[in-house]
């Protein structure tokens, strides 16, 4: 190859090649690798994150509380805590579902 002439360019041959050098084998693996399992492979579900146990009871509770307070500011002779007993007997499935 002379100094004028151009690098010649790699065929596709030569690049599969080299691809397949470097490709890892299941030889080259570590010896206790196990890919993650499948979705469909899991025998039970992923766990849920905290959020996702939760969430169901901040907005039962949360709504419970705006509903007590509703009937607070209402109603300028009932007190606290017969809002919150009022809110109880007429909302209790709020408080069974939190």
């Amino acid at each position: 190859m002379s100094a004028t002439e151009p690098p010649a360019e790699p065929t596709a041959d030569s690049a599969s090649e080299k691809d397949s050098r470097n490709a890892p084998t299941p030889e080259s693996a570590p010896m206790g690798f196990r890919s993650r399992p499948r979705d469909s492979e899991r025998p039970t579900r992923m766990p849920l994150s905290f959020f996702d146990r939760v969430k169901f009871l901040l907005l039962f509770n949360v709504s419970f509380g705006l509903i007590a307070l509703v009937k607070y500011n209402d109603n300028i002779l009932l007190t606290r805590s017969d809002a919150i007993i009022e809110t109880v007997n007429e909302y209790w499935f709020l408080l069974a579902l939190g």
